[in-house]
């Protein structure tokens, strides 16, 4: 996890293997745990890189990517094998 006070940006990174479903069980975990810090930051992210995504539960995942910001106003984004993310664009690769 990094937290930038001055921009009060959160981000949380979650590295798997296979399991998607269990990163974004841990993110909801660990979102619960910084309550008070999660509602302070204006900024937040939640990166799962797996090493692969099944075909099967690529829709699931949309879902709880809009649940997620819905719910906690996070940004979920979930990218196979590598991702880079620029935060002064908020771009992602």
């Amino acid at each position: 996890m990094f937290i930038i006070p001055e921009g009060k940006v959160l981000i949380m990174v979650e590295c798997k293997g296979n399991d998607v479903k269990k990163a974004i069980e841990q993110i909801r975990s660990t979102i619960q745990i910084l309550k008070p810090l999660v509602d302070l930051s204006s900024q937040k992210y939640a990166f799962i890189v797996p090493t692969m995504v099944a075909p099967a539960i690529q829709s699931n995942i949309q879902i709880v990517m809009k649940k997620f910001m819905r719910e906690y106003g996070i940004e979920l984004i979930v990218k196979s094998h590598h991702c880079d993310f620029n935060l002064a664009n908020k771009k992602v690769n």
